[in-house]
């Protein structure tokens, strides 16, 4: 039975119990093997998705679907590339930490997380440059923009080479697991997203290590604005949306 194997397998990967989970699976017939189906189990903690629940609902909104941010970001990249090939790197680098997901094509194939985020950057140039967190905040952003001090570009980019040094782990992990296809042994494509994706000479740091075209996913490609305004409203904002 589908439901007694998807809840075994659950049951190995996920760190909660199986009780505080929803979870969801679905069979991926288009992706069948000699070797069998896979079947893509996701999991969230009730009481995170009622908090989300919660928020709409507050402000008069009524909640049909509830999305994984990791399918979320797969979804956007499948619509943004439908023709993407080979595999392919989403890295999504928020506040608190960052995700590795990677696809081959549009299909999913594996997702990790990684401690270091956008709050951890601010925390370590705080320590290092002998300032207080909201300095620290205040030019971690300013330099987003171009010209930064040697110091801090210092900084910048130890934190940048040791991100890049997680995300290389998170795929070794997944070429060592056995669960790779065996044509696949090289990221073609990085596709950034998160708010610190934006960080100065990130993109040029995985670009280096990784030996792979880099790319700011950017949701509003294929849409129109009104006016020159929004759209360039929507440029500036794209790698947090």
């Amino acid at each position: 039975d589908i439901f007694e194997q998807v809840e075994l397998e659950a049951g190995q990967h996920f760190q909660f119990d199986l009780e505080e989970l929803h979870i969801e699976h679905e069979v991926q017939d288009a992706y069948k093997t000699d070797q069998g189906t896979p079947v893509l189990i996701c999991g969230a903690k009730m009481e995170v998705v009622q908090s989300y629940v919660d928020v709409a609902v507050g402000l008069g909104m009524q909640v049909a679907v509830v999305d994984s941010d990791i399918l979320c970001l797969v979804n956007l990249f499948e619509s943004l590339y439908p023709q993407a090939d080979g595999l392919n790197a989403i890295v999504n680098v928020g506040a608190s930490g960052a995700t590795v997901i990677l696809t081959y094509g549009t299909h999913f194939l594996f997702s990790r997380d990684i401690p270091s985020g956008g709050i951890y950057y601010t925390e370590q140039i705080s320590s290092q440059l002998s300032m207080s967190v909201e300095e620290a905040e205040s030019i971690k952003i300013a330099s987003m923009s171009g010209g930064t001090s040697p110091d801090l570009m210092r900084v910048l980019n130890e934190l940048n080479d040791q991100l890049v040094q997680e995300i290389e782990q998170c795929i070794e992990f997944y070429f060592q697991s056995g669960d790779a296809p065996p044509n696949l042994n090289q990221v073609q494509r990085f596709f950034l997203s998160g708010g610190g994706s934006v960080v100065l000479g990130l993109d040029a740091a995985i670009a280096n290590r990784m030996r792979g075209e880099v790319i700011l996913l950017d949701p509003f490609q294929n849409r129109k604005f009104k006016s020159g305004k929004d759209r360039d409203k929507g440029s500036e904002l794209r790698h947090i949306y």
